[in-house]
């Protein structure tokens, strides 16, 4: 459920950052901005990063969807079974 918050989050902030022409602002700026609009949980998990160059992306990677095929495939079996018992 996270990454697919997440996505839609980035996809809202994107826009929204293209309205307020952000693109005029420092990086600091839209730090700042995504904070902001993110809420106090996001805030708190940003608190918690000791940021250096190479790990600009970790906020993101926190967020990013983590995927178990195992149970995604799982599920999709389930459900062809359950259409196909429903079916006879």
């Amino acid at each position: 459920m996270l990454g697919k918050n997440w996505r839609r989050f980035i996809q809202a902030f994107e826009l929204y950052l293209r309205e307020i022409a952000a693109d005029c602002k420092s990086d600091k700026q839209h730090i700042s901005i995504f904070l902001t609009v993110a809420g106090r949980e996001a805030l708190e998990i940003y608190n918690t990063f000791n940021f250096t160059d190479e790990e600009k992306d970790k906020y993101e990677a926190y967020c990013k969807p983590k995927i178990n095929e195992t149970y995604e495939i799982f599920m999709l079996r389930s459900t062809r079974h359950l259409k196909l018992c429903l079916q006879s």
